[in-house]
């Protein structure tokens, strides 16, 4: 029971401390396009988010096969709204932890991720300033490891419970959609 804790404990704070155990660190460039609803007291709105970003996913790694740690996302995206026929630039960032699993010689990935903290603050265009809080939901990814390089596909399906225009408040928002990415995972 005692090696289960501190197993536990190495996993989180990222400390190798059993066996074949190594600190993970995978620094990555990514596209997104995410289709986007807002609902309010006067119907729902859509748009699209779409754009570059940089990630960092840190944690451990265990034997080339489990990997779990926290990834953090900036993008800057182009978000477009229906509600008043807007288009202006986006900061997008999200906070999530993760686990995935992976193959080491074939080389294929699989993880998920669940967001706890994330937002969009687009800049205010046409007298409209939105933005998007307390983001929540899952991110699921698949990818290929071919030597320091790994060619990713995830899906997203993100939740934003704050959401106001200006100085009204709106209901909620979601962003769903998909990333395509080349990340550099190591080890050591």
């Amino acid at each position: 029971m005692k090696n289960i804790k501190y197993a536990v404990l190495a996993l989180l704070i990222g400390t190798p401390a059993i066996s074949n155990a190594a600190f993970f660190f995978e620094p990555g460039i990514t596209y997104q396009s995410h289709d986007t609803k807002i609902k309010s007291a006067l119907g729902e709105s859509s748009g699209t988010n779409k754009g570059l970003g940089i990630g960092l996913r840190l944690g451990t790694s265990v034997s080339d096969i489990l990997f779990a740690g926290v990834d953090a996302r900036y993008a800057v995206t182009k978000f477009t709204d229906s509600a008043f026929n807007t288009s202006s630039d986006a900061k997008n960032m999200d906070l999530a932890p993760f686990i995935g699993v992976q193959m080491p010689i074939v080389g294929l990935r699989l993880w998920a991720a669940y967001t706890l903290f994330g937002e969009i603050d687009p800049d205010s265009t046409s007298g409209v300033d939105y933005k998007l809080a307390k983001a929540n939901g899952l991110r699921l990814g698949a990818g290929f490891h071919i030597l320091m390089v790994s060619l990713n596909l995830e899906y997203q399906d993100l939740k934003y419970d704050e959401v106001t225009a200006g100085p009204f408040t709106l209901n909620s928002a979601n962003a769903k959609g998909l990333s395509l990415g080349v990340s550099f995972p190591l080890s050591f």
